[in-house]
C-alpha cells in the first residue's frame, strides 16, 4: 500500500493511492529515502512550479508499506520517500528558513513511518486479520499524520510565525527521537 502526502508552504494537499501488488504504478522518477542526517536541498526540488499557484514551495513525499512472509512470519516494510519531481520551489522564495520548514514536513512523515513500523510489528496479525488490522493501523496513522501536517502549517502560519516555527522544530526533533529502533534503514 502506498499513501502520498503533498505538503506546501501555503497549503496542504493530501491524497492517497492504494497499491497492494501492482508495482507498475510506482513513481517512475527517482525518490530520496528519509535518512538520519540527510537534509533536503533546494536542488532536490525538481518539479515544475504550477502557473496558477501562489505558493513558495511544495514538498511531496510518500509513506507506504509492503508486506511479505518470511519463515511463516509477516515482514512489514514501511517506506518514507521524498518525491523530487513532484516537489518544487519558486526561485525567488528559496531561502534557508523556508527550506527548513519543508524539511520538517518530510520529518513529520518519518515520525509516522516509525509509528507504523512499530505498530505493524507489534500487532497480533494473522493471515485472517492481515487486511483489517494493517488497514486500521495505516488509516489511524495516516489521519494523525495529516492532522499534524495541518496543525504544523496552521500554527506556524506556513513558517511566517518564527516563534511557533522554532517551537515546532524542537517538537519534531523530540518526536524523531522516539521509536529510534524503527527509524528508516538508510541504503
Amino acid at each position: 500500500m502506498r499513501f502520498i502526502l503533498v505538503a506546501s508552504l501555503l497549503s496542504i494537499l493530501a491524497f492517497t493511492t492504494i497499491n497492494k501488488a501492482d508495482k507498475s504504478a510506482a513513481e517512475p522518477h527517482h525518490t530520496i529515502q528519509w535518512c538520519e542526517g540527510h537534509q533536503l536541498e533546494w536542488s532536490d526540488f525538481k518539479g515544475r512550479v504550477p502557473a496558477m499557484s501562489s505558493n513558495a514551495a511544495q514538498t511531496a513525499y510518500e509513506v507506504g508499506f509492503d508486506v511479505n512472509m518470511v519463515a511463516g512470519k509477516f515482514n512489514f516494510i514501511v517506506t518514507c520517500n521524498f518525491l523530487p519531481h513532484k516537489s518544487w520551489v519558486r526561485k525567488k522564495d528559496a531561502n534557508d528558513h523556508i527550506l527548513r520548514h519543508e524539511q520538517l514536513h518530510f520529518d513529520i512523515a518519518e515520525i509516522y513511518a516509525r509509528k507504523m513500523r512499530k505498530e505493524l510489528n507489534e500487532a497480533n496479525i494473522t493471515v485472517r486479520n492481515l487486511q483489517a488490522k494493517a488497514d486500521k493501523i495505516y488509516e489511524e496513522n495516516w489521519n494523525a499524520l495529516t492532522k499534524m501536517q495541518r496543525d504544523y502549517d496552521r500554527e506556524t502560519n506556513h513558517s511566517i510565525n518564527k516563534k511557533e516555527q522554532a517551537e515546532w522544530d524542537a517538537k519534531i526533533m523530540e518526536l524523531l527521537t522516539r521509536n529510534l529502533d524503527y527509524a528508516s534503514k538508510c541504503k
